[in-house]
């Protein structure tokens, strides 16, 4: 975690560069100045395109905040008010973000609420008001949480570390063909791994694969790190995967190209029988 006050784009261009989430807090009192959003929005664009994940507290409150969201593309909200007490609508409980969420939620010291003027999924809300609600932009997310957390409370606690834990899964120009399964002692198993270059802007991106065991001794999980690189080629867009676990290495044009070269063992060869495995894109 890093805090930033920054008001540089091009330094919050390079604090983002390896992050997967950007995690605004309540405007206590204060306001955003008119254009922030503006310049911030390359920025944080380039976030969203490589999955990544806008989580903004309190739309709203301390003035002129839900023109930071409109001005960087993000959503676009109009602040409606605040409430102190009573009970939200929630349109979705099975949604992921309100999973373990205990219900009711209720509204606390200033919970703002704001009107919806896009296609945002609204998740819960208080007299018809969004307080809770997710837009897909790109590849990535952003997820507006209109409590200001004055106080803290289990289920609003819960609601956003769903929002944050979410972001280590929101990694969609990767994925694997196999996430789970067994392997004998002394044996090992290839995975397939594809990529998808698709609509991704020029750049570096990178992700990790964490393959997570039972077996009793050696790391876990395994983290294995991935970088792609995305260059404007003659015919579109090129994706090449530069470095992935013993250093496979490929350089196509295209979608869906599968490069076995990902090898998962047991930790100590012949000594661990049925060492279950699963492996996760972070």
């Amino acid at each position: 975690l890093t805090n930033s006050t920054t008001m540089s784009p091009a330094t919050l261009e390079a604090e983002l560069a390896d992050r997967e989430v950007f995690l605004v807090m309540e405007q206590e009192g204060g306001t955003i100045p008119s254009g922030t959003g503006t310049a911030f929005a390359p920025a944080l664009q380039a976030l969203l395109s490589r999955g990544g994940t806008v989580i903004y507290l309190c739309p709203g409150w301390g003035g002129n905040t839900t023109d930071f969201l409109r001005e960087a593309g993000l959503m676009d909200v109009t602040y409606s008010g605040y409430a102190t007490s009573g009970n939200l609508t929630v349109n979705d409980p099975s949604h992921p973000l309100l999973e373990n969420v205990g219900l009711p939620l209720v509204m606390q010291n200033a919970t703002s609420m704001c009107s919806v003027n896009d296609e945002t999924t609204v998740l819960a809300t208080y007299s018809g008001y969004m307080v809770v609600g997710e837009r897909q932009v790109g590849r990535g997310r952003v997820i507006t949480i209109g409590l200001d957390f004055f106080a803290y409370t289990t289920n609003w606690a819960q609601l956003i570390s769903n929002a944050v834990e979410s972001a280590r899964n929101s990694v969609t120009w990767l994925t694997l063909g196999i996430t789970e399964g067994e392997i004998a002692g002394g044996t090992s198993v290839t995975v397939p791994v594809l990529y998808d270059a698709t609509g991704l802007a020029e750049g570096t991106y990178t992700a990790t694969i964490a393959v997570e065991h039972n077996a009793p001794v050696g790391e876990n999980p395994v983290n294995i790190p991935v970088t792609m690189v995305v260059t404007s080629g003659s015919g579109g867009y090129i994706g090449r995967i530069t470095s992935i676990g013993i250093g496979a290495s490929a350089k196509v044009q295209g979608t869906g190209y599968i490069i076995r070269g990902l090898s998962i063992g047991a930790p100590v060869a012949g000594k661990v029988q049925g060492t279950i495995y699963q492996a996760i894109i972070r």
